[in-house]
């Protein structure tokens, strides 16, 4: 083989490992909600934090998840805006969640009769093209 297919492969398997990385070092965080949408297609935005703390940028292609109250799905994330998160920042995205509106009132009506609730959004984020699986919880 030649010299230069070594070379060549050797810098790609670097790369792939350092994206590989970085994809396993950020961390999630939900900074909020809004709701969007009209009250027969009623839209839940939640805002997610995502830390990169390496010195690698990342591109997320999808995002596909449930939101979960009270361990019942209640949404639907399907994704595929593409974005950016910088090396060493935090960056702030907008997830769009599809709600379904009888399980929603079903789970906003045992949130005031309870007081609280876990809100989980379950799913995967797709990082330069490596699937990130992730399970957030929120406690209210």
């Amino acid at each position: 083989m030649k010299p230069i297919y070594w070379i060549i492969g050797g810098i790609a398997a670097f790369i792939i490992y350092r994206k590989y990385k970085m994809a396993n070092s950020l961390t999630y965080k939900i900074n909020g909600f809004n709701i969007s949408g009209d009250i027969t297609a009623p839209v839940l935005v939640i805002s997610l934090q995502i830390d990169n703390p390496t010195t690698v940028s990342a591109d997320i292609q999808s995002i596909n998840a449930d939101f979960l109250v009270n361990n019942s799905i209640v949404g639907i994330v399907n994704s595929n805006e593409k974005q950016t998160i910088a090396a060493n920042t935090s960056t702030i995205i907008n997830i769009p969640i599809s709600v379904n509106l009888t399980q929603a009132i079903t789970d906003v009506i045992a949130i005031i009769k309870n007081k609280s609730a876990n809100i989980n959004v379950k799913g995967s984020l797709t990082v330069d093209f490596i699937p990130i699986p992730f399970d957030i919880q929120y406690n209210i």
